[in-house]
């Protein structure tokens, strides 16, 4: 796990911004809503996470609970797009699983951007964007699968 990587994770959930993740292994990327990170029993820092695209996503509107391993992850990108705290999908900051080593946690109800786009709601904000994010994400697993090629034919 790179400083680098924790430090970006760490603002994407300050900021409640979503994330493009390229785990270890895997030729595709995820985004997600970072929602925590902490040290689990095992002494594993862990991201818990929304993943709202990217493998294992069963459809357009699939979004799961993901707990990533930091040191599994490659890369982080934060993407412009705010989101909202999940409590409504069963995330509970209070966990006395998350309070063991807490390193981060998201806090708050909604996104802070939402109030700068005025009446409009997180979720009606995500509707919008939510093409946009399918269209990166497929370029971004076209490139990377793209590069990969091109390192195996040399």
């Amino acid at each position: 796990m790179t400083a680098d990587i924790l430090k970006r994770l760490r603002q994407s959930i300050r900021e409640k911004r979503c994330a493009v993740l390229r785990c270890a292994g895997h030729q595709h990327v995820r985004v997600v809503e970072p929602h925590v990170i902490y040290t689990d029993k095992d002494g594993t820092v862990v991201l818990g996470c929304f993943q709202v695209r990217g493998p294992g996503n069963a459809g357009v509107n699939a979004v799961t609970w993901q707990l990533l391993q930091l040191r599994q992850i490659e890369s982080v990108f934060l993407l412009d797009i705010a989101f909202a705290v999940r409590t409504d999908r069963g995330f509970d900051p209070g966990s006395p699983e998350f309070q063991r080593s807490l390193i981060a946690i998201v806090t708050g109800a909604s996104a802070p951007a939402a109030a700068a786009h005025g009446s409009r709601s997180p979720a009606m904000l995500w509707y919008q964007a939510r093409g946009w994010l399918w269209d990166v994400g497929s370029v971004i697993d076209r490139v990377l699968s793209d590069r990969g090629q091109d390192r195996r034919s040399r």
